[in-house]
């Protein structure tokens, strides 16, 4: 029984350091193009609500794109 519950306690804290190592998600981005298929809208659109700000948008070099979280947040309440 002793045995048992040591061997409990060491699993919870291996288990507990493999969570903390564990690598975050990578967040999921969209390009206008991508993005105006699932919503349905011109690309262009989507470059001009970018400019505009009514949608929040991430400028890598010359690229635009689109965090999902923040299309959730835009579809949610009409603006990110």
């Amino acid at each position: 029984m002793v045995e048992d519950e040591r061997l409990d306690k060491i699993l919870a804290a291996l288990e507990r350091v493999l969570a903390e190592r564990a690598p975050a998600p990578l967040e999921k981005f969209y390009s206008p193009e991508s993005l105006a298929k699932r919503l349905d809208v011109p690309a262009a659109t989507l470059r001009e609500w970018a400019r505009r700000g009514t949608i929040k948008s991430v400028r890598l070099g010359k690229l635009v794109r689109f965090r999902e979280d923040d299309v959730r947040a835009f579809l949610d309440g009409g603006r990110s």
